[in-house]
């Protein structure tokens, strides 16, 4: 995912945001939506809800590691599986946004420290900074609500 090197406020603004938009989805969708999928019969809008949540935990976690042990190789992790695994038809989503409410208070806690500048090493993408991996949350949450908004909108 390209970044776009934006200033930490503006991610921390865009990340709120977004968790807004995510909430709105839980709470305000019904199963009409959350298990309506794009036309290509991929994730329904619960799994990719559930997704975002596994991003935020695993990515989250980088970050946090990165404050501990900077320098540190991150573990790569299988988005699918997660999806598969984790079972998100039949999740109760309220609870898994409590969790990602979690996990996001945890990683502004980290921001507050000013921490931004800590590095970690991704073997695909290299040298990554917690500003880096908080832009890439920020950029794929973005992506993800604007398919949700699509396919709420039968624009698939």
């Amino acid at each position: 995912m390209k970044l776009q090197d934006l200033k930490s406020d503006e991610i921390l603004i865009t990340l709120k945001k977004n968790f807004d938009k995510i909430e709105e989805f839980v709470t305000q969708f019904d199963d009409s939506i959350l298990f309506r999928t794009r036309i290509n019969g991929t994730w329904t809008v619960k799994q990719i809800i559930g997704h975002l949540y596994d991003t935020q935990e695993v990515w989250g976690e980088r970050i946090k590691q990165c404050c501990l042990s900077p320098g540190i190789v991150f573990d790569s992790y299988d988005p699918e599986k997660f999806v598969e695994e984790r079972d998100y038809n039949n999740a109760n989503l309220k609870s898994v946004l409590e969790l990602y409410r979690k996990s996001r208070t945890e990683m502004y806690g980290i921001f507050s420290k000013g921490n931004w500048d800590k590095k970690g090493f991704h073997l695909e993408d290299g040298t990554i900074t917690i500003k880096d991996l908080a832009e890439t949350i920020m950029a794929h949450e973005n992506h993800h609500i604007e398919q949700i908004e699509d396919i709420k909108n039968n624009k698939w």
